[in-house]
This record gives structure tokens, sequence and C-alpha cells, in this order.
């Protein structure tokens, strides 16, 4: 339910200024929130189940998978662009 119009849970988004950073801090910014995003997508998993109706179930395990895949996306580009440049950490 809603509170005021807004949901209780849910922290108001931060006004969010993009950072100065070269390509590495960049990267490693990426690579820190795609990891914090893949844990949050962790999280939610093993609720789904409580939700009694397997039509909303299916969909959003297959929602939650497609988010997986393409956030797999972007580290593996990320791979590739630290390897182009000689990055050795992966």
């Amino acid at each position: 339910p809603l509170i005021n119009g807004k949901f209780p849970f849910a922290s108001q988004p931060k006004e969010y200024k993009i950072p100065n950073m070269n390509r590495e801090q960049a990267i490693d910014h990426i690579q820190q929130s795609a990891k914090a995003i893949a844990l949050q997508l962790m999280q939610i998993h093993p609720a789904v189940g409580n939700l009694d109706s397997d039509s909303v179930q299916g969909t959003v395990l297959t929602s939650l998978h497609k988010m997986t895949v393409e956030l797999e996306i972007v580290k593996k580009q990320l791979i590739i662009l630290q390897n182009r440049d000689g990055g050795t950490e992966l």
C-alpha cells in the first residue's frame, strides 16, 4: 500500500550527478554497480515462489532471467574493454 503516495519501503531517489572519472574508474564504478544489482536480483528470486500465481511467477522469473542476461552482457563488454586496453584484472 502507498503511504502519502509513496511505497513505504522504497528509498527516495537522490539527485545523482555523474562524477568526473577516467575510463578505468568508470569501469570499476560500473562493475561495482553491476555486482550490487546482481545481489539484489538474487534476493528477489526466493520470494517469487510465494506469489501464489503460476502465471505471475513465470513472468517474474522470465524477467529476472532477462535482466541477468543483460547485466552479464554489460559485464562482458567491460572485460573486453579492459583486455583491449591491456588490463590484466578480470
